[in-house]
C-alpha cells in the first residue's frame, strides 16, 4: 500500500505543471468572461482571482485587485454590490451589480459559459491549421461473409468519393452512410492504383453508439477502417511454421523495414524471398504470455526462399485464435485451451471473434451445450460447452449482461491515422464550428445518459482525472493538449449551465424567475437554494474524487 501511494504521489507531482496550464487557462477563461460583461455594463469589480483562499500574488489597478490565489480549483469575478440585502447608496446603485436591470445581469452570467465554448472553437480552429490525427478513408479487413463483400468492397480500398461529394477522412464516410439508410451510394473508390465505382446500399439498423440522439442509422456490415496489427496466425507445418514462425508473434521488421500493419507482412516477405535475395530478415517478439506483452524480448529469425512457395506461406489473421482461456470459465471447463483456432460454433463457421461473441450470446439457457470445433496444430477436435450469463463493463461503464465463455481472443486491430491540415481558413473554421458542436452535443448526452443510467456514473471524473489526462495529453503533444483542453472547456460551458444553485446555471434560473414575476426572489429562499446548491455541489466533488481514488487503487 506504501509503494502504490508513494507511487501516487511521484506521478502527481507530474501532473502539476500540464494541470496548472490547463486549468489556469480555462479558469482565467471563463472568469475574463464574467469581468469583460461586467465592465462592458459598467458594473464595479472588486476582484478577478484564479483560485481561492490567500492570495499568493496581487496588484491594483483602477479599484479592481487582480491575484492569484492558494487553491488552483476555480476562480472568481468579486462584483459591487453582489451581497443581496445590503445597503448601497443611491450614487452607488450605477455601479452595483444586483441594482443592473436583469437582462444585463443575465448576459453577465451567461458571459463565462460562453466564453469557454468560445474558447474552445478557437482552440479547434488553431488544431486543424497546424494539422490533427485523423481516421484515413480507407477500408480496412471485410469479413468475406459480410454485407460489405458482397455489395463489392475489398480490403485496402480508399475512399475518394460517395455521390460525387470528396471525402478526407472515414468519419465522413461513415456519416453519409448512416444519413441514407435504404439509399443507394455510390462509392469512387482506388483499388490497387485503380479507379473503379460500385453501387451499395445501407441497411436500417439500430444504433448502438449512446452519445447519438437517432435511435436507427444506416450501416453497411463488415466495413470498417480497423488494420489489424502485425500479430500472426501461423497453420501447422506450413513453410512459415517450419522456418520458426507461431502464432501470436508480432513481427516488428523484415530486413530492416518497420511493419505497422499484417497487410504489410505477405508482400514484403514475397519480396525479399523471391525478387530479392532469397532471404528475408525477420525482428518478431513471441507471444508466449497474453498478460505480459511488454516483457517480450526481440528475436531475429532468417527464412529461406527455398523453403516457401508464393502461393502458400502459412500466414493469417489470428482473429480466431484464443490468447487466453480465463480460470474456471466453461472454456476451461471443456477443456479448450491457448492458441486453438475456434472453426465453428454450433454448425455455423467462425471467421471472426464478433462471429464467437454473436453465437455464444444467442445461447439458450434451457438448450443443449455449444458444439464448438477447433483446430489444435494439426488436429481438429469437438467440445461441448455451456455458456455462463456474465456482468460485464461496457465501454461507458455500463453494466451488460450477456453468455460468455471465458476466452480472450489475438484481435489487435486499429485504423490507419493521418494528419490532416485545413487548406484555407474557411475550412478550418467550418472544422472548428463541427467540432465545437460535436463534442457539445457529446457532453450533453453524457450528462442525460448518467441520469438515465446508460453510462455509468464512474465516469464522473475529478481533479485528479483532470492531472492525468492533462499529463498524458501534454506527453503526446500540442495537438493532444489542445484538444483535451478544448473538450474540458466546453464540458466547463455544460457543467456551469446545470441549473445548481451557486453555479452560473443556478443564477440564472434565479434571474429569470425575477424576469418572469417581475421582482427579485425573496432573500430568504436565495440562501436556501444556496445552501442545497453548496451540499449538492460538495457532494459531486467527493463523488468525482471517490471514482478518482477507486480508478488509481482498485475497487
Amino acid at each position: 500500500m506504501f509503494d502504490m501511494i508513494a507511487t501516487f504521489l511521484n506521478q502527481g507531482l507530474a501532473y502539476i505543471i500540464p494541470m496548472i496550464i490547463l486549468l489556469g487557462l480555462l479558469i482565467f477563461v471563463h472568469e475574463l468572461g464574467h469581468f469583460l460583461a461586467a465592465k462592458y455594463y459598467k458594473v464595479g469589480v472588486e476582484t478577478f482571482s484564479l483560485g481561492f483562499g490567500p492570495k499568493l500574488i496581487k496588484f491594483v489597478r483602477n479599484g479592481t485587485v487582480y491575484c492569484v490565489s492558494a487553491l488552483p480549483l476555480g476562480g472568481y469575478v468579486k462584483m459591487f454590490g453582489d451581497e443581496p440585502g445590503k445597503e448601497i447608496s443611491e450614487e452607488d446603485k450605477r455601479r452595483s451589480y444586483l441594482h443592473k436591470p436583469v437582462g444585463q445581469r443575465i448576459v453577465i452570467v451567461l458571459a463565462g459559459p460562453l466564453m469557454n465554448l468560445f474558447f474552445a472553437a478557437v482552440l479547434f480552429f488553431w488544431i486543424a491549421w497546424i494539422g490533427d490525427k485523423a481516421i484515413s478513408p480507407a477500408i480496412g479487413e471485410i469479413p468475406p461473409n459480410s454485407a460489405a463483400y458482397e455489395q463489392g468492397f475489398r480490403p485496402y480500398d480508399k475512399v475518394l468519393s460517395i455521390n460525387d461529394q470528396p471525402i478526407n477522412t472515414w468519419d465522413e464516410v461513415q456519416k453519409i452512410i448512416e444519413t441514407s439508410p435504404s439509399q443507394t451510394l455510390s462509392f469512387h473508390l482506388n483499388r490497387n492504383g485503380e479507379s473503379l465505382t460500385i453501387q451499395a446500399q445501407p441497411e436500417l439498423s439500430s444504433n448502438d453508439n449512446l452519445f447519438s440522439t437517432a435511435d436507427r442509422i444506416g450501416k453497411i456490415k463488415g466495413l470498417s477502417s480497423d488494420l489489424h496489427l502485425p500479430v500472426i496466425g501461423v497453420s501447422s507445418k506450413s513453410p512459415a511454421h517450419l522456418s520458426g514462425l507461431r502464432s501470436g508473434d508480432q513481427v516488428l521488421e523484415i530486413d530492416g523495414e518497420p511493419i505497422k500493419w499484417f497487410k504489410d507482412i505477405e508482400p514484403t516477405l514475397l519480396e525479399s524471398l523471391f525478387n530479392g535475395p532469397g532471404l528475408a530478415r525477420v525482428k518478431l517478439r513471441r507471444f508466449e504470455d497474453f498478460r505480459k506483452r511488454d516483457s517480450f524480448e526481440e528475436i531475429n529469425l532468417t527464412l529461406n526462399a527455398q523453403n516457401f512457395t508464393k502461393q502458400n506461406l502459412g500466414l493469417f489473421i489470428p482473429e480466431t485464435l484464443i490468447a487466453e482461456v480465463q480460470v474456471d470459465s466453461p472454456a476451461a471447463k471443456a477443456g479448450l485451451q491457448r492458441m486453438d483456432q475456434i472453426l465453428e460454433i454450433n454448425g455455423n463457421t467462425i471467421i471472426s471473434f464478433q462471429d464467437i461473441v454473436q453465437n455464444v450470446s444467442q445461447y439458450k439457457p434451457q438448450g443443449e451445450p455449444l458444439t464448438i470445433k477447433v483446430l489444435r496444430g494439426d488436429d481438429p477436435m469437438q467440445f461441448s460447452v455451456s455458456p455462463e450469463m456474465n456482468s460485464l463493463e461496457g465501454q461507458y461503464g455500463e453494466t451488460e449482461n450477456r453468455f460468455t465463455i471465458g476466452v480472450i481472443p489475438v484481435l489487435l486491430a486499429m485504423p490507419n491515422t493521418f494528419l490532416w491540415k485545413s487548406q484555407s481558413f474557411s475550412e478550418a473554421f467550418s472544422r472548428a464550428f463541427q467540432q465545437t458542436a460535436h463534442w457539445t452535443k457529446v457532453t450533453m448526452l453524457s450528462f442525460v445518459r448518467i441520469v438515465q443510467n446508460r453510462v455509468s456514473s464512474k465516469n464522473i471524473s475529478g481533479i485528479i482525472s483532470i492531472g492525468q489526462v492533462a499529463q498524458q495529453s501534454w506527453s503526446l503533444g500540442l495537438n493532444a493538449f489542445l484538444k483535451i483542453m478544448a473538450i474540458i472547456s466546453i464540458n466547463l460551458f455544460v457543467l456551469n449551465l446545470l441549473p445548481i444553485p451557486i453555479l452560473d446555471g443556478g443564477h440564472l434560473v434565479l434571474f429569470i424567475l425575477e424576469a418572469i414575476k417581475g421582482s427579485p426572489v425573496s432573500l430568504k429562499k436565495v440562501e436556501v437554494a444556496q445552501q442545497v446548491g453548496f451540499l449538492v455541489l460538495l457532494f459531486l466533488m467527493a463523488f468525482a474524487l471517490f471514482n478518482d481514488f477507486n480508478r488509481i487503487f482498485g475497487s
